[in-house]
């Protein structure tokens, strides 16, 4: 017969084997860091997304002061904002400005800027010069007014 305390003892190593214990662990960390960066992804590209749309505001802010500035001194105009070059191109030379919209929404645009000589400003992101002519039906404008 086996005695009651060697059985235990041979219940007791078979149930904590260190093998075991050590796979356990393995796992648990492995589903852990799985968790981590299911949560952590998503973050991280929503605070991307959100830093694109701060720089696209910003370049339409510069837009607008730009314009603001431009009809001061020459009045009415329309032209595309260059935002590398930090100035107006006419709308006949679109194609020598490199797009710079940075959020999903204008990706692959430039802002398109109408300015008015009451100080009116109208800015619209397009892609080429035939979106430029339904900016007035998108959905998507910016409008600023000042006074001269």
């Amino acid at each position: 017969m086996i005695n009651q305390n060697r059985m235990f003892k041979i219940m007791k190593k078979k149930k904590w084997n260190s093998r075991g214990v050590t796979r356990m662990a393995a796992i648990l960390i492995a589903g852990i860091l799985i968790m981590l960066v299911l949560l952590l992804v998503p973050l991280a590209l929503s605070a991307k997304e959100s830093v694109a749309r701060d720089l696209d505001a910003r370049h339409e802010q510069t837009a607008e002061d730009s314009a603001l500035m431009k009809v001061v001194s020459d009045g009415a105009f329309e032209a595309v904002y260059d935002a590398e070059l930090k100035r107006f191109v006419p709308l006949g030379q679109i194609r020598e400005v490199t797009a710079y919209g940075s959020s999903e929404e204008h990706k692959g645009k430039v802002i398109y800027v109408q300015a008015e000589a009451d100080g009116t400003i109208h800015l619209q992101w397009i892609a080429s010069l035939d979106d430029q002519s339904d900016h007035d039906e998108q959905g998507d404008e910016s409008e600023g007014t000042a006074e001269k």
